[in-house]
């Protein structure tokens, strides 16, 4: 017996299914069925799910036993509307497989087009589920073990042995993966796999997860990273006696992933237990199930911190719901025996089911949207009974519909990419307008007309760039999602309709890779980012003409396109142009460390074409990035150079909510405390747009395009045509050091915000145009050594919590006087005078500090200083000790289970406090010992987040802080809602007494949970 089987097999046998009808069947061998097959005895007509997969939180696609006349076939159906109605896709040519038979059992969605039915057959689509053709399996292999897709790539296990005869050697399962998401060529994984294990995948980000495990004892668990070495740990059971598996892992985020396993498997009952990581693998926490009841069989996981596992007997769900420590058995319609399979979360806390074995059983769609708390019928696929066919022709599944930011309407244009991409995806910036006729080269000469739009003498004309800027030793990488593939023949056309020297593979000007830097293959073509790609590549012959160009083409545009990035880096890319983005996540900086160089790569991305108030755009948000705005640019108007420009109203601007703020970017605290964007911009505004040829997929020939898709690869250019960067600086920080050479953008707006600077163009750094456009190339060269301002390097720092700290820093500027001082990552409780640079102040918290002090003098240019600062404690004098939580339990007294590093819940960082949480009778305490000062501001800090299920509106469950015994605060659930909230407790009454910080919570047992989350504790003298 197989354990790929095992579900069908051993667990039904055990128990699973009451019915001997259905154990007889799991028992019966048996060759290729019939493509349709009379209604098996007992199970009513109609359609009855079997496998469910979704591409987004809305669009979904299931695959079930259907009736076709007086026989049964196998049916593919979507939704576009989270499930409220649904429509037929097709219908696959293989019937459901009973265990050991030819057929199919699973469905798995790349998008809405492409997609597999498996197991154990293989049939791909390409056209959303309308047809359906095989697909030979890899190696030679004879059946599907499992199949899973990822945003990057399609995960196949395969076996040699035929349908039907279990396992019929020693040899090992065989694991591969596509070369793209849409690909059919198959590679292998380097993933042992023994002939009887179980495996399980799961994917986030650019992470996969393999999880392969044996009946009893320690499995292995590899993370795949797409241009990384894996990570191969132990996998094992936290009480590994007996019949213990691990059974299945659901990934959430790059780093964060969960695992169910099943031990001391009984009739119908079994130990089950979650193990939860946040560190790929290194260490796990547990979290038993209580009882036995129900054999564990998949598990589901989100990323708001949800999880549900569902069980093959007792038809039981146990969920966990988001902010909440223990489990809830379901207790609402989940009728008879049947098996509760593939939990799915697809949005927020909506979970789908199949409650069913559509193969044995009369199956149906079951739904919770509360975390799976509670479940009700899912509305259902309508039966096309009386036909064997669609009666007509589908017509082409819509684009997932999700909560994407919208691009600024834009008037008579339209976007290049897809508008709404599925979560976690990027989307290009490039617009296109929809009022100026298309040209082929033909009929422009039949015209004698030049193409619309601006060309390359125009841009040069308006930005200060010479005629012929660049030289072959300089080249931009420009980074795209799927295949151009007439991106060489289009560059060609461009070049040649305005004089520049031909770039092509054969002078060695050209270059086209994949993402993992080789010339095939090449992931699968894409109309709209050919069109991208086609704008990218003209707008840096524009500006750099002798410049090299290599175009970096990613699988996907998920966080294949960082990987790209990664991989132009690792060419040997200094400039590399980023023409795309996704709404920032708190994700930015570990994908900055992961895939984007801090030191001596140009990164120029694009801020978006979302205007102001929908967010800032990541890559432009990082902190090594230079962001890159748009403008309107119009001839005339007074501007330098005979140009005028103001902000182009749909340039993203904004400021980060994760992302620091750079020690070179000298924007005031009240305007933007992280990250602000953007840096510099350049023309976007499509009516005053830029010429480009496409030929791909129907776009016509020349057309005029815009979007700050534009910009980014303008302002890459110009910074190659500067020169390479110095690998030893930070390139993002060279235009901060040439704010003279930017042309102030004053006017235009893309919103209405608070403070103004953010949205609206006025003078100096603002957020739609950034410190403006750039005047020559050398506003983006390194700075020399007269442009920067000199920092005298003070040594190491060591202070002690509670005792006073002065500390002078000098710094000098060749061309004018020191005019401003700013500091990042101080200690807390000191600063920095910003006219003097003198740090003062008393340290209230233990640590170790990065700290840079930042000089700027009257032209901008600015010069920093690293100085180390250790902070100490001593008896009688002491703040609070590991106040963010990042260094574990250190300082605190703690139940267990209250300090947590998981970030899931963080308001900074990773770690946090976790009180309450467990909708039973319980109490969690956190406490430290402080010394409260004796002068000056004694008043405890404190961030404190409430979440509860109660929602009666009386008083449940209750924080209450103390000092010493006696209350100061008091808080319930009826204060739940929201996020972190600030709370300042005066201890002035306190003041040279050391006294005991105490935050205790306590729940009644109702079942309703209330969870009090602590952050960020500080005690400020």
């Amino acid at each position: 017996m197989t354990d790929w089987t095992r579900d069908r097999t051993s667990r039904l046998l055990a128990g699973v299914v009451a019915t001997l009808a259905v154990a007889a069947l799991l028992l019966t061998g048996g060759g290729p069925a019939a493509v349709a097959a009379s209604t098996p005895p007992g199970l009513a007509p109609g359609f009855h799910p079997e496998s469910m997969s979704w591409v987004s939180g809305t669009d979904g696609f299931v695959l079930g036993r259907d009736t076709c006349g007086a026989a049964t076939c196998t049916r593919v159906w979507r939704t576009t509307d989270a499930g409220a109605t649904w429509s037929l896709a097709g219908r696959v040519p293989l019937p459901l497989a009973p265990s050991g038979e030819h057929g199919v059992t699973g469905l798995a969605m790349v998008d809405d087009t492409v997609g597999w039915a498996h197991t154990p057959d293989l049939e791909r689509t390409g056209d959303g589920g309308r047809t359906w053709a095989a697909s030979p399996l890899p190696g030679g292999d004879r059946q599907v073990v499992t199949l899973t897709t990822t945003p990057g790539a399609t995960y196949l296990l395969t076996s040699h042995c035929e349908v039907g005869t279990g396992i019929c050697d020693d040899t090992p399962l065989h694991l591969w993966r596509t070369t793209g998401p849409r690909s059919t060529t198959w590679r292998p994984v380097p993933v042992d796999v023994p002939a009887d294990w179980h495996v399980s995948i799961s994917s986030a980000g650019a992470n996969t997860v393999v999880l392969a495990a044996p009946f009893t004892g320690p499995g292995t668990l590899t993370v795949l990273r797409d241009g990384a070495s894996p990570v191969r740990r132990q996998a094992i059971c936290p009480d590994p006696v007996g019949d213990s598996l691990l059974v299945a892992v659901a990934a959430t985020a790059p780093r964060r992933f969960a695992m169910l396993c099943d031990g001391t498997v009984g009739m119908g009952s079994s130990d089950k237990t979650v193990l939860t990581t946040s560190d790929l693998g290194a260490t796990f926490s547990y979290s038993p199930i209580p009882g036995r009841l129900g054999v564990g069989s998949q598990l589901a996981a989100a990323p708001t911190g949800g999880l549900v596992v569902s069980t093959v007997t007792a038809n039981l769900v146990f969920a966990r719901p988001p902010l909440r420590k223990t489990w809830v058995p379901t207790d609402t319609y989940l009728p008879g025996d049947l098996a509760v399979r593939q939990p799915t979360f697809t949005r927020g806390d909506t979970v789908w089911a199949v409650l069913g074995d559509a193969q044995y059983q009369d199956s149906l769609l079951i739904r919770s949207t509360d975390a799976g708390r509670t479940w009700s019928p899912a509305p259902m696929p309508p039966s096309a009974t009386g036909s064997t066919h669609p009666a007509t022709q589908p017509s082409r599944p819509s684009q997932p519909t999700t909560p994407s930011p919208r691009r600024v309407a834009q008037r008579d244009t339209t976007p290049v990419c897809d508008s709404a991409p599925s979560p976690g995806q990027f989307t290009c910036f490039a617009l296109r307008r929809t009022d100026v006729a298309t040209r082929t080269p033909g009929q422009l000469r039949a015209l004698a007309a030049a193409p619309a739009g601006y060309g390359p003498a125009d841009l040069r004309s308006a930005y200060g760039l010479p005629a012929l800027a660049g030289s072959r030793g300089q080249r931009v990488y420009v980074v795209v999602a799927y295949d151009a593939p007439t991106a060489e023949a289009d560059l060609a056309v461009y070049r040649s309709q305005f004089g520049l020297p031909a770039c092509t593979t054969a002078n060695g000007c050209f270059q086209k890779v994949n993402q993992q830097g080789r010339a095939t293959p090449l992931p699968a073509p894409s109309a709209g980012w050919a069109g991208e790609a086609s704008l990218d590549l003209a707008m840096v012959s524009a500006v750099c003409p002798r410049c090299g160009i290599t175009l970096v083409e990613a699988d996907t545009p998920s966080d294949d396109l960082l990987a790209a990035a990664r991989t132009a880096a690792r060419l040997g890319g200094r400039v590399v142009s980023m023409s795309w983005g996704r709404a920032e996540g708190t994700d930015g900086p570990s994908l900055d460390a992961e895939y984007l160089r801090s030191r001596g790569v140009v990164y120029s991305a694009s801020t978006g074409d979302f205007g102001y108030g929908a967010g800032v755009s990541y890559p432009a948000s990082s902190g090594v990035t230079t962001a890159v705005g748009g403008t309107s640019l119009t001839r005339g108007g007074g501007g330098t150079r005979g140009w005028s420009e103001t902000a182009w109203v749909g340039a993203g601007s904004g400021c980060s909510a994760a992302v620091p703020r750079p020690a070179w970017q000298t924007v005031p605290d009240s305007v933007c405390p992280r990250r602000a964007v953007a840096d510099v911009s350049a023309v976007a505004d499509p009516q005053t747009g830029v010429a480009v040829y496409d030929s791909y997929g129907g776009a016509g020939g020349w057309g005029v395009y815009g979007g700050t898709s534009a910009s980014a690869p303008i302002i890459a250019a110009a910074s190659a045509a500067a020169g390479a960067p110095d690998p030893a600086s930070q390139p993002a920080s060279y235009p901060w050091a040439h704010r003279s050479a930017f042309t102030d953008v004053t006017s235009g707006s893309t919103g209405a915000c608070e403070p103004g600077a953010l949205c609206t163009a006025g003078p100096g750094w603002d957020g739609p145009t950034g410190l403006g456009t750039p005047v020559s190339p050398a506003a983006l060269a390194a700075p020399t050594p007269g442009d920067v301002v000199t920092v005298a390097q003070p040594a190491a720092q060591t202070s002690v919590v509670g005792t006073p700290v002065r500390l002078a820093v000098a710094a000098s500027s060749p061309r004018s006087r020191v005019v401003a001082w700013r500091a990042v990552d101080l200690p807390q409780g000191l600063t920095v005078d910003d006219r003097t640079g003198t740090v003062s102040g008393r340290p209230t918290e233990a640590g170790t500090f990065a700290t840079t002090l930042v000089a700027r003098d009257a032209t901008g240019a600015t010069g920093v200083a690293a100085v180390t600062w250790v902070v100490s404690t001593r008896a009688g004098a002491r703040g609070v000790v590991n106040g963010d939580f990042e260094s574990g339990p250190g300082g605190w007294v703690a139940d267990p289970g209250v300090i947590v590093g998981d970030g899931l819940y963080a308001r900074s960082g990773d770690g946090y406090a976790w009180l309450g949480g467990y909708g039973e009778t319980h109490t969690d305490s956190l406490a430290q010992q402080v010394t409260v000062p004796t002068s000056g501001d004694a008043t405890l800090r404190f961030w404190l987040r409430v979440a509860s299920e109660e929602t009666d509106g009386r008083a449940h469950d209750r924080l209450r802080v103390t000092v010493d015994g006696t209350p100061l605060l008091t808080v319930s659930d009826t204060a739940a809602g929201g996020g972190y909230r600030l709370q300042a407790l005066d201890l002035s009454a306190y003041r040279g007494r050391t006294v005991r910080l105490a935050w205790t919570s306590t729940e009644d047992d109702d079942g309703l949970s209330t969870t009090f989350l602590v952050d960020d504790v500080s005690l400020t003298p």
